[in-house]
């Protein structure tokens, strides 16, 4: 094997692990943010109403997240279904720990706050379907960090 092969090789097995990492990062925020969300929805007398009982996340493949390059915030938006009807929820989450405090920091690692979290919900077949309902789930107070 010549050396361009090797090294070719070596290289693109660390852009692998590298988007491997960064893949397995951007799952565990959003899991760690959808539950957090969850919970919130699930005590919510207002959507509980208009959804059901045993509200859950829809398909993942419906899920989105967008996390900045930094990795302070993120962004997720994801469907939910309850037993009588379904709806959309938004969420803005903040990160509080410095992730520079070491050199390699471990996938999902911190504390998120949700900031903003939100549920669309079409309410049925009328006219105003067209235009969703707009929830506001009251997300939690951002709570500084200590300096």
């Amino acid at each position: 094997m010549s050396i361009c092969t090797k090294v070719t090789s070596i290289g693109l097995l660390g852009v692998l692990v590298f988007g491997s990492t960064c893949l397995y990062d951007n799952f565990l925020i959003f899991q760690q943010c959808s539950r957090k969300a969850l919970e919130k929805a699930a005590h919510d007398t207002q959507l509980k109403k208009i959804l059901g009982e045993n509200i859950e996340i829809g398909d993942w493949y419906e899920s989105t997240i967008g996390v900045d390059h930094e990795g302070h915030s993120a962004y997720c938006n994801f469907p939910v279904k309850g037993s009588l009807n379904n709806a959309n929820i938004h969420l803005r989450a903040v990160r509080f720990e410095d992730r520079r405090d070491s050199y390699f920091e471990w996938p999902g690692s911190g504390r998120w706050e949700l900031v903003v979290l939100e549920a669309l919900v079409h309410t049925g077949p009328s006219e105003s379907a067209q235009c969703p309902r707009r929830i506001d789930l009251h997300a939690t107070e951002i709570i500084h960090p200590k300096w």
